[in-house]
């Protein structure tokens, strides 16, 4: 009786083994959208970036395929998820994601690392992601734009308001004004 209760449980856990190796024959199929988090103040969905302030990159919408290749490869190769996060052309942060962390349940989002800009502009953040799986290596990426200036700047729609405030007499006329501006 303890002997076939034993055999089981061993039956079991190696049942549970196999399904784990079968999970990660899979693919990423596609990669959705970049967001971007204030590092100090952990503001999420930024729309603007300011100079010299560091943003930690979070992409979503990642999809995955299973490939049916049921080849059961154990290496690490198979299970590791590699990033680079590029502003421009110039990769600013990298790194693996061990996909066995996240159990049968592949990710469908990420955090990709802390980028900074330096200098005023358009910049594009990318964010390339790549590794092997199934029968094949896989390798997506997916950006976005962002416009970036010195944090001073933010400053001119409050003196703008104030301005048109004093000018006209009108506090509702200025913030209309204002916020119609934007």
């Amino acid at each position: 009786m303890h002997c076939s209760a034993f055999s089981a449980l061993f039956l079991l856990l190696g049942a549970s083994t196999v399904a784990v190796a079968d999970a990660f024959d899979c693919t990423l199929t596609s990669v959705g959208d970049i967001s971007c988090t204030d590092a100090k103040t952990l503001i999420p969905d930024l729309a603007v970036l300011f100079n010299s302030k560091a943003v930690l990159v979070h992409v979503s919408g990642l999809s995955w395929e299973e490939t049916g290749a049921g080849t059961n490869n154990s290496s690490d190769d198979a299970i590791i998820l590699c990033w680079e996060t590029l502003v421009g052309d110039d990769v600013l942060a990298s790194g693996k994601h061990d996909l066995t962390e996240f159990g049968l349940q592949l990710p469908g989002e990420l955090d990709v690392g802390m980028v900074q800009v330096n200098s005023a502009g358009c910049h594009t953040i990318a964010v390339k992601l790549f590794g092997s799986g199934g029968a094949e290596g896989f390798e997506d990426e997916t950006s976005r734009p962002y416009q970036s200036y010195a944090a001073a700047v933010s400053v001119i729609p409050l003196i703008v308001v104030l301005v048109l405030a004093m000018g006209t007499q009108m506090v509702e006329f200025s913030l209309f004004f204002t916020v119609r501006l934007h």
